[in-house]
């Protein structure tokens, strides 16, 4: 017994946890049902820019068919979840989703890659089929002031289309008692919007919601004949040998006294009304009358739904102080029996911790080619490399996600690229304000990218700002010597190491490097940071091997178009949002030769130790060098393991 409507709601799921059905007589709102959150979603996902996670709802309702297979609806929904609604959300609404699919096309046909291609074609006229389905109730997204009715209409329909099978029938939709009650909903609800006028397209969800929540539907027949959740009113009609009172917070039983808009308390007296405090006095009756059942069990929350504490309700603060002037406590009341059976419901029977995991994968499954940026996590985290190229997993982003700092510095590193690859030699002008407008004007076409979150597009343009002053200023400086831009050049060299017998052992080194100048025989490598920049201890130590290895690889003329030579610096780029617009930091000489041939040593031994000796890719060997944003932790269980061991 309760009047706390959620808690009624999750005591019945949780019930279903021992498969028992249990009538609550509180029923259920119409906009919880399979139909009500199914044409919700549909409303939401239309009307709203195809919102991902409300475009993910509705794709993954089990009522979403498609006039096809479930399964194969099933399976191209998780594909577009993967290809184009994880990360940022894509500016343009449907159009910029089928945007980025192409987008998504274009780079697999580029490199060659033709089952991906294949498969985004399959998703694309997936895609347009959806469309194609909801067409009824997209054309009215975005209007203002339209008939209700009609945009009822074209709700319907398109529900209809997207729930039809393979036959045409929508019998889901509508068959069960939840579906009948939201038939005679809808069918009422027609004539009703006459009285309603215009609305605006945006406000139907909620419109639409809240009429739902008005409706109550109850199943036609009882679930457990034992077991029933009921509310205050319904509980005088009851009878029983144990009852449970759920909810005694404050707030919750009694409810506040709510006299609503219109009247005052003294308003309500003159006209004959009961005071809005009688309610309380029968919250007390129901109370009082429950409690003299045969067994009874008092429930309350010590925290609301937020956190928060809460109030005991005012029945069980004077049940307490009762109590107490008999020189006990509500604790005397407790059955520790029935409290021992409570903790252990979820308790295992024993708990052994996980250790440190240190997967060793067979010599076979074990990568032959390594990328540059994998080298470091080899001396960092080695379960990285394991996860992403034993296990073949990647971390997932977040849905319709915020655009991160990593977000904003793929941008950059875009324009950048843009921009060199266009002048890879000569500049446009030898003046840098005329550059820098270039670069502004390159800047706005790329920060498209995210209109979606127009404050962190008005964000990055203004910080780049500062970075096109200073870049300028640095490519007119550059390029007096007639040097040759390489951007986002790929390369790759084999790196040979000895086998157990002394025997050459394949491996090849891979690399991406933002920029590389060419001058009169020797280069110069750039990398670009947005962020934090290694220091040269880091980089001695090896725990930033990426600018070395690229160098490596420069050495062998290993990278695509650009011919061998002599390194002559490595250089980190850090580009700031400020006035100051850019660091660099530079690395030549001496010490870059020596760094260098540290580096090889030190990359023949780490890859000897993994692939020939086959250590074990262990999670976190050095806590006191791994990166602090790790998205393999819970993979790992780091927080199961790490300060526990011996």
């Amino acid at each position: 017994m309760t009047p706390d409507r959620n808690l009624a709601r999750r005591v019945s799921a949780e019930l279903q946890r021992w498969q028992l059905q249990v009538d609550d007589t509180g029923g259920l709102p119409l906009d919880q049902t399979p139909p009500g959150r199914f044409l919700l979603h549909l409303a939401h996902a239309c009307l709203e820019d195809f919102a991902p996670a409300a475009l993910l709802a509705l794709l993954q309702h089990p009522f979403a068919q498609g006039g096809g297979d479930p399964v194969e609806f099933r399976r191209f929904a998780r594909r577009l979840e993967l290809e184009a609604l994880r990360g940022p959300r894509p500016a343009g609404g449907a159009e910029g989703l089928r945007l980025v699919l192409r987008r998504r096309l274009a780079e697999a046909e580029e490199r060659g890659a033709a089952e991906r291609a294949g498969e985004l074609r399959a998703l694309l006229a997936w895609y347009d089929h959806l469309l194609g389905l909801l067409r009824p109730l997209l054309a009215f997204a975005g209007r203002r002031q339209v008939d209700p009715r009609a945009l009822l209409a074209a709700h319907l329909a398109a529900a209809e289309a997207l729930a039809a099978g393979a036959d045409g029938r929508v019998d889901g939709l509508w068959s069960d008692w939840t579906g009948r009650a939201m038939r005679r909903f809808v069918d009422e609800l027609e004539p009703a919007l006459a009285d309603l006028g215009p609305v605006d397209a945006a406000a139907w969800p909620a419109i639409l919601a809240h009429l739902m929540a008005l409706q109550t539907v109850r199943p036609p027949y009882g679930g457990h004949p034992r077991l029933a959740i009921v509310g205050q009113i319904e509980s005088r009609l009851v009878s029983a040998d144990l009852v449970i009172l759920g909810g005694l917070d404050e707030g919750i039983w009694p409810r506040p006294p709510h006299g609503g808009p219109w009247l005052s308390r003294g308003m309500r007296g003159d006209v004959g009304l009961p005071p809005a405090e009688q309610r309380i006095g029968f919250s007390a009756h129901d109370f009082v009358q429950a409690a003299c059942a045969r067994e009874v069990v008092l429930s309350r929350s010590r925290r609301d739904e937020g956190g928060n504490p809460t109030v005991p309700s005012r029945w069980l603060q004077r049940l307490e102080a009762v109590l107490h002037a008999a020189g006990r406590g509500l604790d005397h009341l407790a059955d520790p029996l029935r409290r021992g059976w409570t903790r252990r419901l979820d308790r295992p029977d024993g708990y052994r911790p996980c250790p440190r995991p240190e997967p060793s994968p067979p010599a076979q499954l074990r990568p032959r080619v390594f990328h540059a940026t994998e080298i470091g996590d080899l001396i960092t985290d080695p379960f990285r490399v394991y996860a992403r190229r034993v296990l073949e997993l990647e971390p997932l982003d977040p849905l319709d996600a915020d655009p991160t700092a990593a977000e904003r510095g793929r941008i950059v590193h875009a324009i950048l690229c843009a921009f060199c690859r266009t002048h890879p030699t000569a500049l446009p002008h030898a003046d840098p304000d005329a550059l820098a407008a270039l670069l502004r004007d390159l800047a706005s076409r790329h920060f498209e990218a995210l209109a979606a979150h127009p404050h962190v597009r008005l964000g990055g343009e203004e910080r780049f700002r500062h970075m096109a002053a200073a870049g300028a200023a640095r490519e007119l400086e550059r390029r007096r010597d007639g040097l040759r831009v390489h951007a986002e050049v790929r390369g790759g060299i084999p790196f040979d190491i000895a086998d157990g017998d002394g025997d050459p052992f394949p491996v090849e080194l891979r690399a991406r490097a933002d920029r590389i100048e060419e001058a009169a025989g020797t280069l110069r490598i750039v990398d670009y940071k947005t962020g934090g920049v290694p220091r040269p201890d880091e980089i001695a130590r090896g725990l930033a091997p990426q600018l070395l290895i690229e160098a490596l690889i420069a050495v062998r003329g290993g990278f695509e178009g650009v011919p061998g030579g002599t390194v002559e610096a490595v250089e980190y780029w850090r580009l700031l949002g400020t006035a100051r617009g850019m660091e660099v930091n530079a690395y030549g000489g001496e010490r870059l030769a020596g760094w260098l041939r540290q580096a090889e040593e030190g990359l023949r031994r780490l890859l000897r130790h993994f692939l020939v000796d086959g250590a074990p890719f262990s999670a976190v060997p050095r806590p006191e060098v791994a990166e602090r944003h790790n998205p393999w932790r819970d993979l790992a269980r780091v927080q199961e393991w790490l300060g526990s061991e011996p």
